[in-house]
């Protein structure tokens, strides 16, 4: 397999003129797009070798990447795990090393049973 065949998975795939749309608009495929991650490491590394990047990666703005790529200093992000949520079970998709919960309110959730067990 190609280390560019995810890009066939891309919600933008054959779209000219994505880079032209509205950034609400651009945001809101980029959001549902299977291959984002990917997507965001691409510009993360052009955005290294070349600081004036125009365009936006895996659902980011040209800012936010420069910045992602200045703030990582050469390190790529771990690669997706799938694991299963402390608080429902759910299996979830991560690239965080710390990550337990699937959503916010799992780990609210989870926060406010053991704040009452300690109230108790």
């Amino acid at each position: 397999m190609s280390e560019w065949a995810w890009q066939d998975q891309a919600v933008c795939r054959g779209d000219l003129r994505f880079t032209d749309r509205p950034a609400g608009e651009q945001a809101a495929a980029c959001r549902r797009c299977p291959v984002r991650f990917e997507c965001l490491e691409l510009g993360v590394e052009q955005a290294r070798g070349n600081s004036a990047c125009g365009v936006g990666f895996g659902g980011r703005t040209s800012g936010e990447v420069l910045e992602i790529a200045r703030t990582r200093g050469g390190r790529r992000t771990l690669p997706a795990r799938l694991l299963r949520c402390v608080q429902c079970g759910a299996r979830f998709e991560t690239r965080s090393a710390t990550a337990r919960y699937c959503s916010k309110l799992c780990r609210q959730r989870t926060y406010a049973r053991n704040r009452l067990a300690v109230v108790r």
